[in-house]
């Protein structure tokens, strides 16, 4: 990421303050989120109780993150009732980590811990006065900042997002210029986010995030310390999105708030039915290697185990066309031996009866037709129709082709009572008796006989093939790679498979960074905390590209390494152990050239 990105944003977005935004501002209390979600209430013997959690105790974050009072029970349901670090303020001042797990309330379908929280009007209020297509909120961001910010955020009502959620078309911040004068910017116009819809959602689980597909950002805090730090992540999203060296990457992009990113038979899935290409890809989309060929030798484990299944499809493949090959040529065979069985005075005369424009009439020729267990002399006109259409159907002006077509029915039985070889196709409800010459009646059985015991003998010949073929590529497809198949050393699938998404995220918090020292420049508008420097940090961190060691942030805002192992392996540690894998095979390589030297 070049972080000269945000050149393109000095000096936009600030102006002087409207004279109408001064008036309105002077008459307006400017009030500080309260930090956390306050306790009103703890249930007996619950899971809050037992972490011992308290009435009047203020929780400030969940796992690292933000909380909101009217969020709080939301950032519960993902996580699977696994164990969340709660960091709790208490009454007294004190600062303690709390580690509960949630139960699953079946009657309600949630987790719960069994905690209410304060409801903090001023905070969640996305109320719209009646008769108002917007509002303006005065606010003032202090917490873990230099010096406190005031501003104003205008949010409006719009039928394209849920009720309870608003469409945030400015966000402001107050300061003065070097000329003492009192200026704004505009943080949307700066980042360019008029060009995309911005959306406060109170009930989302992450504190932002950005759909790719819709162009929309989305927020979860209106005026919290944390939000324009979010809105320059979220910002960045926007900016990859027309860049041409992420968009191939947005393929391979999955939202990290989404329940199925924890989810081992998620990545399980996504490997199985992307084969080995799509982690060649993931390899490349992360910045791992530059080309598909580079990517190969760290992945032929993998690709060997797809090609065994592939080899084991094909085989399957093959045995049921052979099978369906074998079928045909021993059913011409049989047809082109009965063929010249059958009375072919008669059997041409049924032919010519059924393709012939007067063939309403009762007799077929010589040849007892029956159509729905009825004789076609008792059938009526509209059934005759309809007997003729059928037939026509499966009967063909080609001589050879018509016998063949009879030979493919469902069953063919000779009746030496009348010297008829009787077709019949059930699914048709069609019955035929066709004459056969008279001296061949005892031809014609031994026939049928040995046609239809070859088939039955090929049939379960290639039954019991098939089964083996079945077996051979069900154990090949258990044995294809799932999310936590090693590819590399310590590295399993699913890691790799998170690569693009792992890129894309650093890219944008790194960016956010950026934005945010750019906007400290232009403005002297210091929204990075206390200013405590991580650089040391991301330089004792191997393959941290120098471009990226201007970004300096604080704990308050979460470092970016610790933000990256929330969602997976980071990309300098991969690169690290490329390069350990590489020198590992250069080396064998060069001992093995030794030992055929010796």
């Amino acid at each position: 990421m070049n972080p000269e990105w945000t050149q393109e944003h000095r000096n936009k977005g600030i102006r002087e303050v409207p004279r109408d935004i001064l008036e309105w501002a002077n008459i307006q209390e400017f009030r500080e989120s309260p930090p956390g979600a306050l306790i009103a209430s703890v249930t007996d013997h619950s899971p809050g109780a037992v972490a011992g959690l308290k009435k009047g105790d203020t929780v400030l974050s969940l796992d690292g993150d933000p909380v909101l009072s009217s969020t709080f029970s939301q950032q519960f349901q993902v996580g699977n009732g696994k164990v969340r670090i709660l960091d709790v303020l208490g009454q007294d001042g004190s600062r303690r980590e709390v580690f509960i797990t949630p139960v699953w309330i079946a009657d309600v379908g949630r987790w719960v811990i069994g905690v209410s929280m304060v409801i903090d009007e001023h905070r969640d209020n996305l109320r719209i006065p009646e008769g108002e297509k917007h509002r303006r909120i005065p606010f003032e961001l202090g917490a873990s900042l230099r010096e406190k910010v005031r501003g104003y955020v205008e949010i409006s009502k719009s039928k394209d997002v849920k009720e309870s959620a608003r469409v945030l078309s400015r966000y402001v911040l107050f300061f003065t210029g070097k000329d003492g004068r009192s200026m704004e910017v505009d943080l949307l116009e700066r980042w360019n986010m008029q060009s995309v819809e911005c959306v406060v959602d109170p009930d989302l689980s992450p504190s932002g995030s950005y759909d790719f597909a819709s162009r929309r950002v989305s927020v979860r805090m209106l005026v919290e310390a944390l939000t324009p730090h979010v809105l320059a992540h979220e910002y960045r999203h926007v900016d990859q999105n027309e860049n041409p060296s992420f968009r191939s990457a947005m393929d391979l992009y999955e939202s990290v708030s989404k329940k199925k990113y924890e989810d081992p038979a998620h990545w399980t899935k996504k490997i199985r039915s992307g084969g080995w290409k799509i982690l060649a890809r993931a390899f490349v989309e992360g910045g791992i290697v530059k080309t598909f060929e580079e990517a190969k030798p760290y992945i032929q484990s993998v690709k060997e185990r797809f090609d065994e299944y592939d080899q084991a499809v094909q085989a399957l493949e093959e045995l049921i066309d052979g099978e369906s090959n074998v079928k045909d040529q021993l059913r011409i065979g049989a047809a082109k031996q009965i063929k010249s069985l059958l009375d072919e005075r008669v059997w041409s005369a049924f032919i010519a009866n059924v393709n012939s424009e007067n063939g309403l009439a009762s007799s077929f020729g010589g040849v007892r037709v029956e159509f729905n267990g009825v004789d076609s002399q008792e059938l009526d006109g509209v059934q005759r129709e309809d007997l003729l259409k059928k037939l026509r159907t499966y009967v063909a002006l080609d001589a050879f082709f018509q016998i063949v077509s009879v030979i493919r029915w469902d069953q063919a039985v000779l009746d030496p009572s009348t010297n008829c070889l009787i077709l019949s196709r059930p699914s048709m409800n069609l019955r035929l008796a066709i004459p056969l010459r008279e001296e061949v009646s005892q031809e014609a059985e031994k026939v049928i006989k040995d046609m239809q015991e070859t088939l039955r003998m090929t049939i379960d010949d290639y039954e019991l093939k098939l089964d083996l073929a079945r077996e051979a590529k069900r154990a090949a497809f258990e044995s294809l790679p799932d999310a936590s198949t090693e590819v590399v050393e310590s590295l399993t699938v699913r890691d790799i498979l998170r690569l693009p998404t792992l890129r894309i995220e650093r890219d944008a918090e790194y960016g956010a960074l950026v934005a945010l020292r750019s906007l400290k420049k232009d403005t002297g508008i210091d929204l990075l905390g206390s200013g405590e420097e991580v650089l040391v940090m991301m330089e004792e961190r191997q393959g941290v590209p120098p471009s990226l060691q201007l970004a300096k942030m604080t704990s308050s805002l979460g470092q970016i390494e610790n933000y990256m192992a929330k969602i997976g392996v980071s990309i300098p540690c991969v690169r690290k152990v490329i390069v350990e894998t590489r020198k590992q095979r250069k080396e064998k390589e060069r001992e093995e050239v030794q030992r055929e030297a010796a």
